[in-house]
This record gives C-alpha cells, sequence and structure tokens, in this order.
C-alpha cells in the first residue's frame, strides 16, 4: 500500500486530520479497554478512566466519580493527539516515513507502545500492578500498535498527497500562460 487517504488534510493544515484521527482511534482505543477490562475482570466503564485519570491524581482517582472518569477521558484523547503530533512532526522532517505507510505507522505504534508502557506510566502516580500478565500486555500491545499505528499511516498517506498536491498545483501556476 503506498498511499491512504484522509479526506480533511489539506496541504500544511494538518489540524483538521490530527483531530479526526484522535476523535476516531482514540475512541475505538477506548472501546477496546472498556471491553479488554469489563470482560477480563469485570471492570466497570468509570473505573476505567478513573484509572486514566489516576495517572495525575493517583488513587484518589477513584472517589472522583464522573469528574475524575471525565478527566480520564481528556487525558485519553489528549495523549493520541500528542501521539499522533509527535509522527506528524517527524514526518515533515523526514518523507522516507510517507514511502511505506502502513510499516512505518505500525512500528512508530509499536515503539510508541514501548515508550509509554515502559517509560512513561511508571514515571506517573498510575498504580501499577506488579507482575506479567499476557493477556493485557497482548492487548495493550496490539491495541497500541494499530490504534497509534493505523492513523499515523494515515497521516503519513495524507501528508504525501498533500505534498503532490502542492507541487502539481505549483507547477500548473509555473506553466499558465497569461490570457488576455
Amino acid at each position: 500500500m503506498s498511499a491512504v487517504s484522509v479526506p480533511y488534510f489539506k496541504g500544511s493544515k494538518p489540524l483538521p486530520a490530527l483531530l479526526i484521527l484522535t476523535l476516531i482511534f482514540g475512541t475505538l482505543d477506548i472501546l477496546d479497554d472498556l471491553l479488554f477490562w469489563g470482560l477480563s475482570m469485570d471492570v466497570g466503564p468509570i473505573d476505567v478512566f478513573q484509572g486514566i485519570a489516576s495517572g495525575v491524581l493517583g488513587s484518589s482517582a477513584f472517589h472522583g466519580g464522573t469528574a475524575t472518569a471525565t478527566l480520564g477521558a481528556l487525558i485519553q484523547y489528549c495523549g493520541f493527539f500528542c501521539l499522533l503530533g509527535i509522527y506528524y512532526l517527524a514526518l515533515t522532517r523526514s518523507s522516507v516515513l510517507a514511502h511505506k505507510p502502513v510499516l512505518y505507522g505500525l512500528g512508530y505504534g509499536l515503539a510508541s507502545y514501548l515508550v509509554v508502557h515502559y517509560l512513561i506510566l511508571p514515571m506517573t502516580a498510575f498504580h501499577i500492578v506488579p507482575g506479567f500478565y499476557p493477556a493485557a500486555f497482548a492487548n495493550g500491545l496490539l491495541a497500541q500498535t494499530v490504534f497509534i499505528g493505523l492513523p499515523s499511516a494515515f497521516l503519513a498517506g495524507a501528508w504525501k498527497m498533500g505534498e503532490a498536491a502542492a507541487v502539481r498545483k505549483s507547477s500548473e501556476a509555473g506553466h499558465a500562460s497569461p490570457t488576455r
């Protein structure tokens, strides 16, 4: 697959694409979390979101009701937006990422999993349960790789198409003859 299209990405204005991809894939990741933790550990939806908020608030997040659950949802979407924004910045610095968007996007998703779970989360107030849980590991790895990797690929494909359109437009403008 050489190009992936995002309809709302216009040239050098990536914000609409970043927001749309954050909303779509952030929501899919939240649904994955709700289903995985709900079915495998009988964790309620509010508890899932409060667990996300506990990264900032510590264990007091579990006593904050819907307010801390809402904060957890906002943190989730902000994190997605930041991860996609970082990939977009890397993309603008290295067009190599646009040549094989799915491969590099999924690779970025895998790298983001490793950074988030082994560097960022241990530095937060999030309570990490000791031990290794293969199902949680596999679900987290797959979800982060796909839900960060694929939108990164969409960004790369859209960026490549936007760059090609800009080149075509400037080329057409340079070859146009003035009419009288």
